[in-house]
């Protein structure tokens, strides 16, 4: 059934925050616009919607991030996705949208919890001699977290909380780490966003949605990058942190 009028501002205003903490600060856009996709949708076919949606914003976000980026950890993080993107689109075929709601309510929340230790238990910031010991010593590490992304990518369209558990342990400064996050998402969402067009998921009426969404992604975009400069922790840890609790327990309730 296509989005009613009602279901369409609901949809815009996903896509639009989750594009906008997405540019400010390198993660966030699936894991607010995810359950909202879901319970609208209804169906799977959110997934790769998403996905396409989030391709659309990477040709903004990565040309801007990709000097930065420590291509060092990407290359482990690259391979650890190639092994896991494959298991995340067999799961992806295998399980019904409850589930998908179950499972994303429970990821989010854990991300949530994980954000509210940082804040009240903030890890050092890593000078440059810890942070290449730290490289070095990660190896597997970054390989189990990249195989971890990838299948969340084709499954959830999440890749993000694999990743920052793998930055509290293993921290960079803020600007590299924001720079990997982009690179690796991207790279992840491109290769999911293929497998999903040759298998046939993103039927006319999705890639209809698709379109339809793509100026709310530009928009809010171009926002979070506007706000990036003037984004003060401080402040926005507690905000996100709220929506990242409304978004999970919106996923589970909508699943019962």
């Amino acid at each position: 059934m296509a989005p009613d009028m009602a279901d369409w501002i609901i949809l815009t205003t996903a896509v639009a925050a989750g594009s906008a903490v997405q540019a400010a600060t390198g993660f966030g856009f699936a894991i607010l616009a995810a359950p909202v996709f879901l319970a609208v949708l209804n169906s799977t076919s959110a997934v790769p919607i998403l996905v396409a949606l989030h391709v659309v914003q990477c040709v903004v976000l990565v040309p801007r991030t990709s000097a930065g980026v420590p291509w060092s950890q990407f290359r482990g993080l690259g391979l650890g996705a190639l092994a896991g993107c494959p298991l995340g689109l067999l799961l992806f075929h295998a399980i019904d949208v409850r589930i998908m709601k179950l499972a994303i309510g429970g990821i989010i929340l854990c991300v949530a919890a994980l954000l509210a230790w940082r804040r009240f238990w903030p890890i050092p910031g890593p000078d440059s001699a810890a942070t290449e010991a730290a490289g070095q010593r990660s190896g597997l590490a970054l390989g189990i977290t990249g195989a971890l992304s990838g299948a969340l990518t084709a499954l959830l369209v999440m890749p993000g909380p694999p990743l920052m558990v793998h930055l509290l342990r293993h921290p960079l400064p803020p600007a590299p780490a924001r720079s990997l996050s982009i690179m690796f998402f991207a790279t992840c969402y491109v290769a999911v966003l293929a497998a999903h067009v040759a298998m046939g998921a993103l039927d006319r009426a999705g890639w209809e949605t698709v379109l339809a969404l793509v100026v709310p992604v530009l928009v809010g975009t171009f926002v979070g990058f506007r706000l990036a400069p003037w984004l003060s922790e401080r402040h926005f840890a507690p905000v996100l942190n709220a929506l990242l609790l409304l978004a999970g327990l919106g996923a589970l309730w909508s699943a019962l």
